[in-house]
């Protein structure tokens, strides 16, 4: 049987942010295929009461309870298990929460683009952060890829506004889904999967 060596981590020597771990699997004492890497996120968003407020699709749902807050990292593969999928019209909305009033300094979030999958970046984010029942900071983020980019990658939103957002107890994030496949794709006119993981949420709880 195959043997991974250091599969089961020691948090103790991760740190706040993204961390990679590199794990070579041996059979015997002999290497078997390539290194396999594992990612994963140490945030405050951990710590959320988290909800989805719309259903992913039924085989891309996660595999944890909570799939955007577990601080498990997707790879390029989206058959993973890490990514959380929506078809259009599906649009994904998220409400996290926390007990306790937090100054959030930066979001990220992780999206997928395999063009030749029907998998496409969203177009565009909103963000809403709330003080007790009104909107008191709405942001909107607009990818930088473009749905005729080739290959299979990654790319991270990231809203980081100067000092930060104002403390808050409640954040809400809405993705639409009503694009179509561009006029130089085979499926042309199709509608299109977006795909996300890891809500990463940067802050810190203010001193009383």
């Amino acid at each position: 049987m195959a043997e991974a060596p250091g599969a089961h981590f020691d948090l103790t020597s991760a740190f706040r942010g993204v961390n990679v771990f590199e794990v070579q699997p041996v059979n015997e004492g002999r290497s078997v295929g390539a290194p396999l890497r594992y990612g994963f996120a140490l945030h405050e968003g951990l710590q959320t009461h988290s909800c989805l407020g719309s259903r992913p699709s039924e085989e891309y749902n996660g595999t944890t309870e909570l799939p955007l807050v577990d601080g498990r990292l997707g790879s390029t593969n989206y058959r993973d298990g890490e990514w959380v999928g929506y078809f259009g019209p599906s649009a994904f909305q998220g409400h996290f929460g926390w007990n306790e009033t937090i100054k959030i300094d930066s979001i990220k979030i992780n999206f997928l683009q395999s063009r030749l999958s029907w998998i496409l970046v969203p177009e565009m984010v909103e963000l809403d952060i709330y003080v007790e029942d009104d909107v008191l900071y709405r942001t909107e983020w607009f990818r930088k890829s473009t749905p005729s980019e080739e290959g299979t990658f990654i790319e991270t939103l990231l809203v980081a506004p100067p000092g930060g957002f104002e403390a808050t107890k409640k954040l809400t994030i809405t993705i639409p889904n009503t694009e179509h496949l561009p006029s130089n794709h085979p499926s042309a006119g199709q509608s299109v999967w977006h795909f996300l993981d890891e809500v990463q949420i940067y802050g810190q709880y203010p001193q009383n």
